[in-house]
């Protein structure tokens, strides 16, 4: 019990770090060495820092994203921030296995999920989340979204990118994840 108390809490003062806007850039910025595992959401190594991650454990979360995006021809910031929290537990020595992540898209967030027509036909733009979401899915970090949230926006599912699952309601996902920790950003 204590186990897993302890993993939900690094999961969660690691999210608090990443809600805090530390290193926030994607792929452009370089450094492999800083996207071990996707290839946005850098991080900067903290070598003193506590409550670093054991390997041998097993870390889930289900990871609400309600963010609207920034801007529309970038990343949305929150998803950026799901991908250096990949990357800051790969980084640890954490396998991809061993991280049983769910990010579940929905409210204002839910735009990010359109396929390149759809998003184009609202932006003007190509849809800047879909490499990163390709990414975290090949990373084992399957990305949802709210059935619910589709509907409200009036978005038709079958607009959602291919890389994305349907999710009867993003509460539904929450309550029926259980063991699993639960962050919003």
């Amino acid at each position: 019990m204590f186990q897993r108390m302890n993993a939900c809490l690094i999961a969660a003062a690691m999210l608090v770090c990443l809600a805090s806007g530390v290193a926030a850039q994607g792929a452009e910025t370089g450094d492999d060495a800083l996207m071990p595992a996707v290839p946005f959401g850098k991080f900067t190594p903290v070598p003193n820092g506590h409550y670093r991650p054991d390997p041998s454990e097993v870390y889930k979360a289900v990871i609400r994203l309600t963010t609207k995006s920034e801007a529309d021809d970038k990343p949305n910031q929150s998803l950026a921030k799901v991908g250096r929290l990949v990357n800051l537990f790969v980084s640890e020595g954490v396998p991809l296995d061993h991280l049983k992540f769910v990010v579940d898209v929905h409210g204002p967030a839910t735009p990010i999920v359109l396929n390149d027509e759809q998003y184009a036909k609202r932006f003007g733009t190509k849809n800047p989340n879909l490499p990163l979401i390709k990414a975290l899915g090949e990373a084992g970090v399957p990305v949802h979204v709210c059935g619910q949230a589709l509907a409200g926006h009036e978005f038709e599912q079958d607009w959602v990118d291919p890389n994305v699952s349907v999710d009867l309601s993003a509460y539904m996902t929450v309550i029926l994840s259980q063991g699993y920790a639960h962050l919003s950003l």
